[in-house]
């Protein structure tokens, strides 16, 4: 949207990429944002935590002059493995939706004809469920 996330108070957003405003005035809660972001992050932010995917290394710099930043790399080591499963709910319900849409009428008589298959829901396998080891 266009201005994600604007005066939160409380809660969490996700998404896969947000519009010009993202976070403005945000004083609680939790944000991630997965994709790219506009050129306005963040601007006035009193609280809360919002974490973002910088791919392009250009999200850091859209990022207001007022707003803490600090690389997840020198946070919490379980404040990691939180973003890990936030973004592992958020890709299981998206799945969940598409899933559910290509396979209920009408939509599965479109998804059949341009081939669209059914998606594997994430699941840490059974090594991956002992302590979370972080390395940057």
């Amino acid at each position: 949207g266009q201005r994600f996330g604007v005066r939160m108070s409380g809660g969490l957003l996700m998404c896969e990429g947000t519009g010009k405003y993202a976070f403005e005035y945000m004083t609680g809660g939790v944000g991630v944002v997965l994709g790219p972001t506009g050129p306005v992050v963040a601007s006035g932010m009193t609280g809360g935590t919002v974490y973002l995917l910088d791919e392009d290394q250009l999200t850091s710099k859209r990022v207001h002059a007022d707003a803490r930043v600090t690389p997840l790399s020198e946070r919490d080591p379980a404040e990691a493995e939180t973003l890990r499963g936030l973004v592992a709910q958020f890709f299981n319900d998206s799945v969940l939706k598409y899933n559910s849409k290509i396979q209920a009428f009408p939509g599965v008589i479109l998804a059949n004809m341009m081939g669209f298959k059914a998606r594997e829901y994430f699941e840490a396998d059974d090594d991956s469920r002992g302590p979370v080891q972080v390395k940057f």
